[in-house]
């Protein structure tokens, strides 16, 4: 090997040596936050990890675009000024490209104001007051309107078990004031839909918020685990609501209910 071609080869090994391998692509924060402490930490607990399990599923897959997912996780205690902070911690410190509320409705309440300030697209697992979704136009709840599981529990009630005389138990928070019954609801699933559903909306359109709100205002005939999602409209969901039941202590599917009557949410 001549003089010069022993140059060429030094001087191309020293450039792959400097250019090293390739550096990872920034990971896309998704945030979440939940009461992960306190008297709802079960619930807390069970939408965390059905999230987490979303992720997982999600980054196995190659993630979005080759892109890894982090989850930014929360607890809000289920406290309104946590909720604050958290929401605020979200938007300022971790810039989060979207967020997932595994909360109820007091936590969700307060927070989706912050988040449609920042202009953050918002899905809410199984917040169930009607005043989450005003708070803007990029929040999208996939659980059900309180409205839409009272109105899915009397259809269930009447037509499915024939029952002639009802009593409806009630609890004094925004689930019960809403709702008007105590029905179990699939709040991990819900999580996890609302996981999948923003991961969606990124996937498709990037990641610029008002994109992914577009994206996600456009969904149509989503197979979301807890039931297909015909559509959002004014960020309520449209889709079949799944009854179940316990019997030895145990939860049991029971029936779906797809009468568009009771499904579609009051909105104007």
């Amino acid at each position: 090997m001549t003089t010069r071609a022993c140059l060429a080869v030094t001087v191309l090994l020293a450039l792959g040596l400097a250019a090293g391998p390739a550096p990872a692509q920034e990971a896309i924060k998704i945030g979440f936050f939940a009461p992960l402490t306190g008297f709802a930490a079960v619930d807390g607990a069970s939408t965390k990890h059905s999230a987490e399990i979303a992720v997982e599923e999600l980054n196995a897959a190659g993630g979005i675009k080759g892109r890894k997912i982090e989850l930014v996780v929360y607890d809000d205690r289920h406290d309104s000024k946590e909720a604050v902070a958290v929401a605020n911690k979200l938007v300022e410190k971790d810039q989060v490209v979207g967020v997932v509320s595994g909360s109820y409705s007091m936590p969700s309440r307060v927070a989706a104001p912050i988040f449609a300030k920042a202009g953050l697209p918002m899905t809410v697992a199984y917040a169930v007051h009607p005043d989450v979704t005003k708070a803007g136009p990029c929040v999208f709840r996939n659980g059900y309107l309180g409205q839409v599981e009272g109105w899915a529990g009397a259809e269930a009630a009447v037509k499915l078990h024939k029952a002639r005389r009802i009593a409806a138990l009630t609890v004094d928070n925004d689930f019960g004031r809403v709702s008007g019954a105590a029905f179990i609801d699939m709040v991990g699933a819900s999580a996890y839909d609302a996981v999948k559903i923003l991961a969606q909306a990124i996937d498709a359109a990037g990641t610029d918020p008002k994109a992914i709100c577009a994206a996600l205002t456009n969904l149509r005939d989503y197979p979301a685990f807890t039931g297909k999602i015909t559509r959002f409209t004014k960020g309520e969901v449209t889709k079949p609501v799944q009854v179940q039941v316990i019997r030895d202590g145990k939860i049991h599917s029971f029936a779906t209910i797809d009468n568009p009557e009771v499904i579609t949410p009051p909105v104007q």
